[in-house]
C-alpha cells in the first residue's frame, strides 16, 4: 500500500489510502455534498487538504456518524 504524501494537497487516491476506503467512496462523498472537504481547481481537478480531511474524520467520530 502506498503512503500518503507528507506535505501538500492530497489526491482522491491519497485520501482513499489514508481512510482505507475506495477512491469511488471518496468521489461519492464529493458528489453528495455532505461536507466532505475538497478544493476544486479549474473545471475537473479536485484536491484535498489533509488537515481538513483529518478534522472531518474527527468530527464524524465525535458525532457517531459512519
Amino acid at each position: 500500500m502506498a503512503a500518503v504524501p507528507a506535505s501538500g494537497f492530497w489526491t482522491a487516491d491519497d485520501v482513499a489510502t489514508y481512510l482505507k476506503v475506495s477512491s469511488a467512496w471518496v468521489w461519492k462523498q464529493v458528489r453528495s455534498n455532505t461536507g466532505f472537504p475538497f478544493v476544486k481547481l479549474g473545471t475537473r481537478n479536485y484536491r484535498f487538504d489533509p488537515v481538513k480531511v483529518r478534522a472531518w474524520v474527527d468530527r464524524q467520530s465525535s458525532e457517531g456518524q459512519p
